[in-house]
Order: structure tokens, then sequence, then C-alpha cells
């Protein structure tokens, strides 16, 4: 059964593609990083990770350099916390609803993982 945090995640994942699927790249972005950043709340209260704060962005990058995580997780974090240009567009071309749902993963694969070793 999904937990309050893993509902909330997927409810904004579901809200960025279809925000991608009607062309609204700004608001798809905004929900991607809002699933990211519902997940980075629950690792941070479950697994004790260092930031404490409820600032999505803060903990995107916290998270994208923090030495314990995977290089690739690094990346797709690092990718969310991107800035638009002055036409509101991402500088390189990423599918940051692809990253969060990495992240969103990720996450949910750490707390399983903490709680089977029952630390």
């Amino acid at each position: 059964m999904p937990t309050k945090w893993q509902d909330a995640a997927r409810r904004e994942l579901i809200a960025s593609k279809k925000a991608d699927r009607e062309n609204l790249a700004g608001r798809s972005r905004v929900a991607a990083r809002r699933a990211a950043g519902i997940a980075l709340v629950e690792y941070n209260r479950l697994v004790f990770f260092t930031q404490e704060t409820d600032n999505y962005y803060e903990l995107l990058q916290a998270f994208s350099c923090h030495p314990g995580i995977p290089g690739d997780i690094q990346q797709a974090s690092r990718r969310l916390c991107r800035r638009v240009d002055e036409q509101y567009n991402l500088p390189v071309d990423f599918n940051l609803i692809d990253d969060a749902e990495t992240l969103v993963k990720f996450v949910d694969r750490q707390i399983i993982e903490t709680a089977l070793r029952g630390e």
C-alpha cells in the first residue's frame, strides 16, 4: 500500500506528464521538481539525511552533492536543479520527468532497504 509521500509524489508525476502532453513546459518542470522534493523530504526524515529543510530546491542541491549518493542519481538531481534561460527553456535537452521518477524510485528503494536493515 502506498504511503502518503508516495501518493503525493505520484500525483505530481502525473501532473507533470499531463502538463508535458499539453505543452506546458513550465508547469511540467515545477511538478517534476515537486515530486522529487516530496521524496527527498521523506528520505531526509527516514534516512537522516543531513539537510533539515522543506525547501525542495535546497534538498535537491544538497542531495546532488552528497558523497553517498550514486553518480547517476546525483546527475538526475543536478538536472532537476537547472535553471531556465530568459525564454524559460532549459539550456540542454533532457527529461526532468524521467529524472524525477528516477529519484523517487531511488528514495523508495533506500527507505525499504533501511527498514529491512532495521535502522
